[in-house]
């Protein structure tokens, strides 16, 4: 997916430039960590398949089979935890738009057009989640009160270690008998893999000196976007360090919004710009 959504962005791109994207989508922190649960790792393999899609769409603005073929990756991505992984996707639209405004010519009309027909197929092929979770809406707010909290989750979301494609709460909890996840403790632990993980972030984003105008602008709104997010209330929900942290503290205090309170959860769309 993320070979073809390259190959559809920069046409004149060589197969190595597809073949490494690719690699670096799939071989990264963040799909290693967070991807290792399939709440997330599914999304994210349909994330690039859902863009593509759109691309085709925005190119041809009257067609109707791209929107279909959008919500039918919407709808692969499943609605596991209520499609939170799949609903923060959807934030790559914005700067898949910004990216290809200019050079496919488009207008607010043509995009409006194409956003509300994939919208259409995306409803429609969502109700067998939406309805049972809108009927449990009260059960939900019961099960976020028993888990994790903003502070728990915010603490540990530093612009750093969300850069790096980590961030994510579960990775820096311990018991008596180890860490929670033993088996990525190594990213926090040895100072090579520490190094190593940032210059991921670093290498991807030096090569914007390099990438297609196109190209650039989705890489550089993709990485704004998702790292605000990530970044969320940091570094406690009484004291976010952004304005953002600060709107979004009182988003997430309503309860039927507040299964969003893990916003680390977008890093695919942080992991697809930087593989590109």
């Amino acid at each position: 997916g993320a070979a073809r959504l390259i190959r559809a962005l920069v046409p004149q791109s060589s197969s190595w430039m597809h073949l490494i994207a690719a690699v670096l989508f799939v071989a990264n922190p963040y799909t290693i960590t967070a991807g290792a649960t399939l709440a997330i790792a599914l999304p994210m393999a349909f994330l690039p398949w859902m863009l593509l899609c759109l691309v085709h769409a925005l190119q041809r603005p009257k067609s109707w089979a791209w929107p279909a073929l959008g919500g039918v990756t919407f709808f692969l991505m499943s609605g596991m935890n209520v499609a939170v992984v799949p609903l923060f996707s959807l934030l790559a639209i914005i700067p898949l738009v910004v990216a290809l405004w200019r050079d496919y010519g488009l207008t607010t009309r043509s995009v409006l057009v194409v956003l509300s027909r994939t919208a259409l197929f995306v409803i429609l092929l969502s109700t067998y989640w939406l309805v049972p979770a809108l009927v449990a809406l009260g059960t939900g707010s019961q099960i976020v009160e028993g888990s994790e909290t903003l502070d728990g989750i915010a603490k540990v979301s530093s612009l750093p270690e969300v850069l790096r494609g980590l961030g994510l709460w579960p990775l820096y909890g311990s018991s008596s008998i180890g860490p929670w996840v033993p088996e990525h403790a190594i990213y926090l632990t040895s100072p090579y893999i520490v190094i190593l993980t940032m210059l991921w972030p670093t290498l991807g984003l030096l090569g914007l000196l390099w990438a297609k105008t196109r190209l650039r602008a989705f890489i550089l709104v993709s990485v704004v976007i998702s790292t605000i997010v990530m970044v969320g209330v940091f570094p406690a929900e009484s004291s976010p360090a952004s304005p953002f942290g600060m709107l979004l503290r009182e988003v997430l205090s309503v309860p039927a919004l507040s299964a969003f309170r893990t916003t680390n959860k977008i890093g695919a769309v942080l992991a697809l710009a930087i593989a590109f």
